[in-house]
């Protein structure tokens, strides 16, 4: 186990029968804890359970464990009534887990495929959260849909225990950011903490200056930023850190527009709110609540930073959108050296780093949530958009058909881009919480 794994409790149970094969389930069992063990805490016996004494004997231990999931392998055809039980015991999101046989044309030693099928159906009669997972843990396909399922229900359960901060409401006329407070409760189990803007206005005369986290600040337009611009800035920064601090939260939406929108002075909050997030804040602009439980979740999955952006440019042929927003952190960007800001001191200009990522939105939809996401790359290609931006290619679904789809069903404009496939991770998500996903 590595650094903070020790919060990230998983109970794990492998169950079987004695006329079954018990030695081949224990080989399965001791590779596939090898397997998730530097990224999970694992908690649970590490030997077949055959009898229904040692298993409620393990079920109350773990119930005084602070678990995120349970990982039910089924190590052998099981006791029908064991899954019901765990699930019974437990209340945790329940990853259950078949194994191959290893020579299936001579002998079927384990028949957990079969027993896996018995327990799927198990749970959904119950309708209890769960996902499933079968194949051999030496598989790294396997070991990905058990570490991504995994992982959503760690960033479900980061979400029902930190509260997302809402400073003011909506920016007006934004109806995607609208949202449903107690549908995001009862679904998600997210509370919602408001804040008056009148606390960063009021922070703003009060909060002693903060000072940048960088040093330089190189224009778009050539030479640098003024000293009383950089000053202003940092004085966004220091009033923004303030509210935050004291609220205590983590992840917030804020309407910064257009009350604190001055195209007058220069030196603004935009650049403050890509640095808050090297402080360890989550925050997505325009007041879009569900843009905000969106990037927690992202983070959730993935342990960093996320970029909230709108899809501004289709190119067909290629199959490539084009994303920009201002705000993102600038610990996204390819390079360091290439950050420019606006003369002005309110835009934050460059191109984010290549490599695989995930487009994902949680959105409302008539009365009900639902989650999108669109596999992409993120292209090694130069923009010079005066925001942050990226050129990606859809990877599974042609650029044209997600433009087409996300439009014939009215998806939210704001979208998030979080590096790694984190398609598995969402659907698990889906299945845990019974809100509908849509992968393209």
């Amino acid at each position: 186990m590595t650094g903070s794994n020790s919060a990230k409790k998983i109970g794990i149970l492998c169950l079987g029968v004695p006329y079954f094969g018990l030695k081949e389930a224990q080989a399965f069992l001791n590779q596939t804890v090898g397997q998730l063990q530097d990224d999970f805490n694992l908690v649970g016996p590490r030997k077949v359970i055959i009898d229904r004494k040692t298993l409620l004997s393990a079920l109350e231990k773990l119930r005084k464990e602070d678990l995120a999931a349970a990982l039910v392998q089924i190590g052998t055809f099981p006791d029908g009534e064991a899954p019901a039980l765990v699930a019974e015991h437990l209340n945790v999101p329940i990853v259950a887990h078949g194994l191959p046989e290893v020579n299936p044309t001579q002998e079927i030693a384990t028949n957990s495929m079969c027993g896996l099928a018995m327990t799927v159906y198990t749970l959904r009669a119950l309708n209890y959260p769960h996902t499933w997972v079968l194949g051999a843990p030496a598989d790294p396909a396997v070991i990905f849909r058990l570490k991504s399922d995994l992982k959503g229900a760690l960033a479900l359960l980061g979400l029902r225990r930190n509260p997302i901060g809402l400073i003011g409401y909506r920016a007006p006329g934004f109806f995607p950011s609208a949202f449903d407070e107690l549908l995001l409760r009862r679904r998600l189990g997210v509370a919602i903490e408001h804040i008056g803007l009148n606390e960063f206005t009021a922070a703003l005369q009060t909060a002693p200056r903060r000072k940048a986290r960088r040093d330089s600040f190189p224009t778009i337009e050539g030479g640098v930023l003024p000293a009383e611009v950089v000053e202003r800035i940092e004085r966004n920064y220091a009033a923004l850190l303030a509210v935050l601090d004291k609220s205590s939260l983590h992840t917030f939406a804020m309407k910064d527009w257009p009350e604190l929108f001055d195209a007058d002075t220069p030196g603004g909050l935009w650049p403050a709110l890509g640095w808050i997030q090297a402080d360890g804040y989550t925050i997505a602009p325009e007041g879009d609540v569900s843009g905000a439980v969106t990037m927690a979740l992202a983070q959730g999955v993935g342990d960093s930073p996320s970029f909230f952006c709108d899809i501004s440019a289709l190119d067909e042929p290629n199959s490539t959108l084009t994303l920009w927003h201002y705000g993102a952190p600038e610990s996204l960007a390819k390079a360091d050296d290439q950050i420019r800001y606006g003369s002005e001191g309110r835009e934050v200009q460059f191109t984010l780093a290549p490599g695989q990522a995930t487009l994902v939105r949680l959105g409302h939809d008539h009365g009900d949530l639902r989650i999108l996401t669109i596999a992409v790359e993120v292209l090694d290609v130069p923009t010079r958009l005066g925001r942050a931006s990226a050129v990606v290619r859809t990877t599974c679904t042609p650029a044209g058909q997600v433009m087409t789809h996300m439009l014939d069903h009215g998806w939210d404009h704001h979208v998030c881009l979080a590096y790694g496939d984190q398609t598995e991770a969402f659907r698990a998500i889906g299945k845990f919480t019974g809100i509908s996903v849509e992968s393209l």
